[in-house]
């Protein structure tokens, strides 16, 4: 992502995170900012706070900390995308196994201006 958006740019990270993510934004000598996970995604204060241009997010399966964001979190987050010059790097960490309800969509799918970078890291179906 440094190549992408260079290191002039902040990011924003769930808390808590992947701590690999915060480890790659360290060596990278990225600014970064971390925003603090309630039982439905990231706290829409914090959210609405961050001088951060670049959110890096798991809405599928935070991890370690299992949260989902809802999909109104999810609207939020296209919204807060759409201020600006923002983007977000979604990580779709875990929603290729989801068995007990319809899937959720993707923050892609939501996406009308081309703000969000899609990844999934296929943890679990290529690597377990």
């Amino acid at each position: 992502m440094v190549a992408l958006f260079g290191r002039e740019r902040i990011f924003a990270i769930e808390s808590p995170s992947y701590n690999k993510i915060e480890q790659v934004y360290q060596i990278s000598g990225i600014k970064y900012e971390s925003l603090a996970l309630t039982n439905d995604g990231i706290d829409s204060n914090a959210l609405a706070r961050t001088k951060a241009d670049i959110l890096h997010t798991t809405p599928y399966r935070s991890y370690p900390s299992g949260v989902t964001a809802t999909a109104s979190k999810r609207h939020e987050y296209i919204r807060w995308s759409g201020k600006g010059e923002r983007y977000i790097i979604e990580d779709d960490y875990d929603s290729e196994f989801r068995f007990h309800a319809h899937p959720l969509p993707a923050l892609s799918s939501l996406d009308r201006e081309g703000r969000v970078i899609y990844m999934n890291s296929f943890s679990k179906s290529l690597a377990p």
